[in-house]
């Protein structure tokens, strides 16, 4: 049974339900590939996108095709770093990276968590190793890069859509790591929602919505995007929004 079939089952017997799936065949990205023309030309292997799907990117292969790679095999490490290294048991070099990309940071045990310069609270300040000579920064502009991917994979498809930017990020109280979402364009990163309580009072709860979808996406992404880079979400009822971005929910 293929994935419309089984869509089309669940809406006619009122289950309520969405559906995630990988977008199939992404190639290795490189820097300066267009990633809304190749998202949209593999959706085709399974009839394209429709109206209201959120496209889930993993922020690595943003970083790379934004040139957000660097070499660090001739850096030069601060004292600092060469203390922070002693810590965690990463490189120096990748330490002073780490440095370089926070405001601030506190470390847990081996793990460093660090108040990014553009606001996020991520595991080592969101640098993630290629191998011993490389690292990934996370996108300069996360919001930017998902409106860019969105914009031109609206303008192939017809069809309006939500594109979101996903990280993998630790949590210093407990092993393995979850995600969030770093960016975002098409849709509200909240939603908002109203239940009657046993006594009649109405309770209204404020959902991260991004970090949600970001998670249920990634079980099927895997760490740092290494099993499947792109995940379309279908059948999520969200509000239509281009204008607000993650980094306006953030406390700064």
């Amino acid at each position: 049974m293929g994935l419309p079939e089984l869509g089309r089952i669940l809406d006619e017997r009122n289950i309520e339900h969405y559906l995630a799936f990988a977008v199939p065949n992404i190639p290795e990205i490189k820097e300066d590939d267009d990633l809304g023309l190749i998202i949209w030309d593999r959706a085709q292997l399974f009839g394209g996108f429709i109206d209201k799907d959120i496209i889930v990117v993993a922020s690595k292969v943003i970083s790379k095709a934004e040139g957000r790679v660097i070499d660090i095999s001739n850096l030069e490490a601060s004292p600092e770093a060469e203390e922070l290294s002693k810590k965690i048991g990463k490189p120096p070099q990748v330490c002073q990276i780490i440095l370089n990309q926070s405001s601030d940071y506190k470390v847990r045990g081996k793990t460093v968590i660090a108040k990014h310069k553009l606001g996020y609270v991520l595991t080592s300040a969101g640098v993630d190793r290629i191998d011993d000579s490389t690292v990934a920064l996370i996108p300069q502009n996360p919001d930017l890069s998902a409106a860019k991917i969105r914009e031109k994979i609206e303008q192939l498809s017809d069809k309006e859509l939500a594109v979101l930017v996903s990280d993998s990020e630790g949590r210093e109280d407990r092993l393995g790591a979850g995600a969030i979402g770093l960016g975002i364009s098409g849709m509200n990163p909240l939603r908002f929602t109203e239940s009657m309580t046993r006594s009649g009072t109405i309770k209204k709860s404020e959902e991260t919505l991004s970090d949600l979808l970001s998670s249920a996406a990634n079980v099927i992404i895997g760490q740092r995007g290494k099993q499947t880079p792109v995940v379309c979400i279908r059948g999520i009822n969200y509000e239509r929004d281009l204008n607000i971005r993650v980094l306006d929910i953030l406390h700064r």
